[in-house]
């Protein structure tokens, strides 16, 4: 799952008490003014029979006019919106750098952490770009409030033919407080390490993450993963 899975999972968590509690104190109540509460019941009629009041006649006061049901308009089905593709920069730029080694590394990295439109910025070797480091940086945009923006950098090199070794590692600023990130996390992840009272959580993916409260309460999210082809 990325950072911005987790934050996601994070807000739901947050709103549905919230929601739950406005549920219950906007359900309509029957008080002592309400004129439903003043209103006796039906009359009895002998034998233990409940009779209806009888409905005003066609045309006088309080009558409601009996027509037929609506018609039910024709069933449509919608067509399909087509989803563009999600397109990987950092790919583009090691293919047009003619890093072919590394982009299978590249591609599981960038899968794990970019879920988002982003913009990509990459360094290589020009010499020898399939035989050296390929490193790239990006900035992502997400349509939130509280977590807006996500830095990445990835790195990859070759270490036998064909095989190459990758690393990634992915800022995460967030409005939302590290102890409710934190919960998230621990539900699926575990901890592996204590970094002066910080804790180390890994994710099922092996992506492992470090918590640092920043000001005004919000947090920041420093996550790291390690590909290690076999």
């Amino acid at each position: 799952m990325t950072l911005a899975g987790v934050l996601r999972k994070a807000t739901i968590v947050m709103i549905v008490p919230i929601l739950a509690t406005a549920t219950a104190a906007q359900a309509p109540a029957q008080t002592a003014g309400d004129p439903a509460a003043r209103r006796p019941p039906p009359a009895a009629q002998p034998g233990g029979t409940v009779r209806p009041p009888p409905r005003p006649a066609d045309g006088a006061a309080g009558a409601v006019p009996i027509s037929a049901p609506p018609a039910t308009p024709p069933s449509s089905v919608a067509a399909p919106v087509p989803v563009a593709p999600r397109v990987d920069k950092i790919l583009l730029q090691a293919r047009d750098a003619g890093a072919a080694t590394c982009r299978e590394t590249l591609g599981r990295m960038t899968s794990r952490v970019i879920d988002a439109p982003h913009e990509a910025f990459s360094t290589w070797s020009a010499a020898e770009p399939d035989a050296r480091g390929f490193q790239s940086m990006v900035v992502s945009r997400y349509e939130s409030p509280v977590a807006p923006r996500a830095a990445s950098v990835f790195f990859a090199a070759p270490t036998a033919p064909g095989r190459c070794d990758g690393v990634h590692v992915e800022i995460f600023p967030t409005g939302r407080p590290c102890a409710d990130v934190e919960t998230t996390l621990r539900r699926e992840g575990r901890i592996l390490a204590d970094l002066g009272g910080h804790p180390v959580i890994e994710d099922p993916a092996g992506t492992r993450h470090v918590l640092l409260n920043s000001a005004g309460g919000g947090c920041v999210i420093v996550a790291s993963g390690l590909i290690l082809p076999r």
